[in-house]
């Protein structure tokens, strides 16, 4: 959303120096007989906001995960017109920022973890190991997954960002290599013993998506020599520009 200053107002009665900080998170707008005309405005508290570096996208983002309080993000950049919002007594700008229509919601459900931890045995199956698919991390040890919330802001703020011109070679999606991390091990045949075993060919490594139908470099990052069969790569969903 686009910050106005009181003084870009249609309507600035009396004048924009009536507008003034009385209280904490609230302001006061005198009329022409100030004694007596006088209304007082409640702003949003900004503490409820978590603040994402290196992110631009000029909206609060709403992120939801089951049954939990939904958690508020935004970027710096427009956590900066938020402050000056509050600093300058325009209490317009701050508390439509927080209405529901301009909150951009994104909403996690129970089915997102299900799939991500079957298709965690499926590659699992063929010798690849998910660590970290995007935004959601699978601890092992315990057999379930968790959201990243930093990594899932960045990714948003991606999606709904203008293409760069270096992006132009990867039409515009994301490398496979810088989504995911995940080991891969060689499945081999013990014909002797009539048994399978794992062998690992390399370092934890960033690669395909889980459901990739195989494997990455196993170095991470594009770096080292791949002496694995490369899978496809899964291509995302093209950018929203929506601010």
């Amino acid at each position: 959303m686009e910050y106005k200053k009181l003084t870009q107002l249609t309507n600035t009665y009396p004048q924009p120096g009536n507008y003034i900080t009385t209280e904490k998170d609230i302001v006061t707008l005198y009329g022409i007989y100030d004694s007596i005309n006088k209304r007082e405005f409640t702003t949003e508290d900004l503490s409820r906001l978590k603040v994402v570096d290196g992110t631009t996208f000029k909206f609060i983002l709403s992120i939801k995960v089951g049954n939990r309080a939904p958690e508020l993000y935004t970027s710096k950049f427009y956590y900066a017109l938020l402050e000056s919002s509050k600093t300058e007594s325009n209490p317009y700008f701050v508390n439509f920022s927080f209405k529901d229509v301009y909150v951009i919601d994104y909403t996690i459900d129970s089915v997102t973890y299900a799939k991500f931890e079957e298709m965690v045995s499926a590659e699992k199956d063929v010798g690849v190991n998910m660590k970290t698919n995007n935004f959601i991390d699978y601890n092992k040890e315990a057999g379930s997954s968790s959201i990243d919330y930093i990594k899932l802001v960045k990714y948003i703020d991606w999606a709904v960002s203008s293409p760069k011109l270096e992006e132009v070679d990867t039409d515009n999606v994301i490398p496979a290599e810088k989504l995911g991390i995940w080991e891969v091990s060689e499945i081999q045949f013990d014909y002797a013993n009539q048994d399978v075993k794992e062998v690992n060919t390399g370092n934890p490594g960033s690669g395909g998506a889980t459901g990739a139908g195989g494997s990455g470099p196993t170095t991470g990052g594009g770096a080292g020599t791949d002496t694995n069969t490369p899978g496809v790569k899964p291509k995302l969903a093209p950018r929203i520009p929506i601010k």
